[in-house]
């Protein structure tokens, strides 16, 4: 057995692991990732030298996550993003063997700019209304016309408030969010 060999049977579990992590957050597939990290356990085990500095697992590990990084932010795992995969029927005879298309990227933009609209909308109603008590109608109008404006100042100058009021009031409301709930914060403002 070759000191490959060896070392892939004890870390196996560790590029599926990191392999299975990585593929859930993006598109690129799971064997696409268990791949590359075979590669780089491959060189690590070719390049390793032992030092006192690091252990092979630390070695390892490191290499392994910042290979995955690596193909997350790649070329290749853009490709996964704009291509659409359809799936095959069998029961239509007359139709040619699956084949991946490229998506119309203006559509698909558009489709996930309304997808995160719509997502807005739905947490700040959720927000507004989780606790009528605690919102008044200065904050839901501030809601409301949020959007409409480039700026808190211009949105405050507008509604004819201080801009200090309106973000104390987006505070206040912003303590109602729930990160473990709804995900992270940004995800929303990317719109």
């Amino acid at each position: 057995m070759s000191k490959f060999d060896g070392a892939y049977v004890r870390y196996k579990h560790v590029l599926i692991a990191i392999s299975r992590r990585f593929s859930s957050s993006t598109k690129v597939p799971f064997e696409d990732y268990f791949s590359a990290l075979t590669e780089c356990l491959w060189r690590c085990v070719e390049e390793f030298i032992d030092k006192p500095i690091a252990t092979f697992e630390t070695y390892l590990t490191t290499s392994l996550k910042r290979e995955a990084i690596n193909l997350s932010k790649s070329r290749y795992a853009r490709f996964y993003a704009i291509v659409n995969f359809e799936q095959y029927s069998s029961n239509k005879d007359d139709e040619d063997a699956p084949t991946s298309e490229i998506a119309d990227e203006v559509i698909i933009e558009n489709e996930v700019i309304k997808k995160k609209e719509a997502d807005q909308r739905q947490l700040i109603d959720f927000l507004v209304t989780k606790d009528p008590s605690q919102v008044d109608p200065e904050t839901i109008d501030i809601i409301s016309r949020f959007s409409q404006y480039p700026s808190i100042t211009a949105l405050a100058k507008a509604l004819g408030l201080h801009h200090e009021v309106v973000k104390r009031k987006l505070r206040r409301l912003a303590r109602n969010y729930d990160a473990n709930r709804f995900g992270d914060y940004r995800d929303y403002l990317i719109v």
